[in-house]
């Protein structure tokens, strides 16, 4: 993303979309109104945004059956970034200690209150990938199994069908 040749002012835009895509650039589902509030712009700018990225070259339609399980008139547009990756894919994992990494079996204590206030507070209480206000549940961008840890950076909100699609992997952008 930081190599993107995208204008300044539709920034803020792209890195929200990106934000909710999976590691390879794809499914991004937020509503309009949900984009426009992440990215401090009216929807009429960030439908704008939306088109001229699009005439650009820099977000694609993506997958519109992801979206599928959302009743009509709710359906967010689905995007994808053209991300083209030359050469073998590096992930950087955070800094998290192998020794945290969850042994198989081992159960975990329940994420704070606070800590699950303070997130869905800053999602505005909904599923940053579709937009979608019902069955939420938070997960971790970086996964639990592999050492994530129970930190608001380290937590969004998700519905349970896009949670159940991401698994243990891991999402880039997040």
């Amino acid at each position: 993303m930081d190599q993107a040749p995208a204008p300044a002012a539709l920034v803020g835009v792209l890195l929200v979309i990106a934000r909710c895509c999976d590691d390879d650039g794809r499914g991004s589902a937020q509503t309009v109104a949900v984009i426009a509030e992440k990215a401090g712009k009216s929807e009429g700018q960030a439908r704008r945004d939306i088109a001229r990225l699009r005439e650009l070259g820099l977000l694609l339609l993506g997958d519109q059956s992801l979206v599928d399980h959302l009743p009509n008139g709710q359906r967010p547009t689905v995007y994808d970034l053209p991300i083209h990756i030359s050469g073998p894919k590096v992930f950087l994992a955070p800094r998290h200690r192998p020794e945290r990494i969850a042994p198989e079996g081992k159960r975990r204590r329940a994420i704070p209150a606070s800590v699950q206030a303070a997130v869905y507070q800053r999602d505005g209480h909904r599923c940053v990938a579709c937009g979608t206000l019902d069955d939420l549940t938070l997960d971790h961008i970086y996964p639990w199994a592999r050492g994530g840890p129970d930190t608001i950076d380290n937590l969004r909100v998700l519905c349970r069908p896009c949670n159940s699609r991401k698994g243990a992997r891991i999402m880039a952008g997040a």
